[in-house]
Formats: C-alpha cells, sequence, structure tokens
C-alpha cells in the first residue's frame, strides 16, 4: 500500500459523501448501500462509511464501478472529482489538471499529453502510447459513424420530395430532390466509412459484433476482412 492509493481511495470516498449528501432527497449511506445491492455488486453500509471517513484505504474497480451507477455518475467522475481544473496525483508522482486526468483514463489522450508541463517523452514513447490507445479511438469513432448511419436525414428528405409531389410545388420538388440527393450520397460515404473501419478492426482482431439496424454492414465487413470482395 502506497500513499498515492490510500489518496486514491479518500479522493473517492470523499466524492461518494458529496453526491450522496447533495442527493435530493439526501441519500443515507444505508440507502446508497441498497442502491449497490440493486446494481448487482452489494457494499454494506459499513464499507461505505469507511470509505467516506478514510478508514477504508484502498477501493477496487468493481466498488467504483458499483458506486458510480448507483449514484448514476460516470466512474470517472469519483475518480477525479475536482473537474475540471482542480489538481490530481493521476499516478504516484504525476499530478495534472482533473480533466486531463479524465481524458487519459478515458483514452482520448495519451499519458506523455496528460500534463500542462513539459515532459520527457521521447518521439518513440508517445508513438507506443498512441498504439495503446489505438482501440479505444478506433472504437469511439466507429460508434460516432454507426450512430449517423441510423440517422433520419434520408428518410425526412424522401417524406419531404414525396410531400412535395402531392402539393404539386415544382419548387419544393427541386429543393427536395437536391437535398434527398446530397443525403444519400453522405449516406453512402458515412457507410463505406462504417465498412471499411470494420473490416480493418477485425483484421487487427478487435471484437467488433454485429449493431441492430446496420447488420447488411456487418456482412460486408466480413467479406472484405477475410479479403472476399465477391
Amino acid at each position: 500500500m502506497t500513499t498515492w492509493d490510500v489518496e486514491l481511495a479518500a479522493r473517492v470516498g470523499g466524492a461518494v459523501r458529496a453526491l450522496r449528501e447533495g442527493h435530493q432527497p439526501k441519500l443515507s449511506a444505508a440507502k446508497l448501500a441498497e442502491a449497490t445491492e440493486r446494481c448487482g455488486y452489494a457494499l454494506t453500509k459499513a464499507q461505505i462509511s469507511d470509505l467516506e471517513l478514510g478508514r477504508k484505504k484502498t477501493v477496487t474497480v468493481p466498488e467504483v464501478i458499483a458506486l458510480a451507477l448507483a449514484l448514476n455518475v460516470s466512474p470517472v467522475q469519483l475518480l477525479y472529482p475536482a473537474l475540471p481544473d482542480g489538481e490530481v496525483e493521476v499516478w504516484p508522482g504525476h499530478k495534472t489538471r482533473s480533466i486531463l486526468a479524465t481524458q487519459w483514463f478515458s483514452g482520448e489522450i495519451i499519458a506523455s499529453e496528460a500534463s500542462d508541463y513539459p515532459n520527457d517523452a521521447t518521439p518513440e514513447r508517445q508513438v507506443s502510447e498512441r498504439v495503446g490507445v489505438d482501440p479505444i479511438v478506433r472504437s469511439r469513432e466507429l460508434e460516432r459513424y454507426r450512430h449517423r448511419v441510423l440517422s433520419l436525414a434520408t428518410s425526412m428528405a424522401e417524406y419531404d420530395l414525396e410531400s412535395a409531389r402531392r402539393r404539386g410545388d415544382p419548387a419544393a420538388i427541386d429543393v427536395a430532390k437536391t437535398l434527398l440527393a446530397t443525403y444519400r450520397e453522405v449516406d453512402k460515404q458515412v457507410r463505406d466509412f462504417v465498412v471499411q473501419e470494420m473490416a480493418a478492426m477485425m483484421t487487427a482482431g478487435m471484437d467488433v459484433r454485429p449493431d441492430e439496424g446496420i447488420d447488411e454492414l456487418y456482412l460486408e465487413a466480413m467479406k472484405r476482412a477475410k479479403g472476399d470482395d465477391a
């Protein structure tokens, strides 16, 4: 046990207490314990009290997740509660702003970027760190584009075109046709990107699975990953 992990547990305990007491209506330690049980990983009232008062010197990942779920916050908010600019010792001997610690923890930036101060990170180290966060970055980007695939822009443009035709409005028909053509081209580009990225992630051994509404893209990605363009 080190000073750093004890301080981390104390920070989480302080965040839990502040969130619990600020809850409307105020949430007792006993009620929070019941909430963690409903979440599937029960902490006792005594464990929660010990964590809040600093008597519990360590905190586990399952405990952080269960408490965050019960308190309806992100787990990272318990780890770095002094957002955005409160100083935190993100790992032993390295202090930085809480927002940078949060971004590093969630894979948005690499370790050598999690500092406002000059560091001795070499280009080789930065390349290595970027490889380490690449699956997270790529997964986040894929999820963003998956959502766009399921957007209603093209459907709405088709509806507008049909409505304009029923009204017999030539100007509105021309506008709707132009918008529909644009949305269809954007939709095609997005779908091509999703297939390409899923195929590349499959080839790299990442765990990619079909998503509701875009199963056909998953099947196309599987073909590309296998080198089957048929």
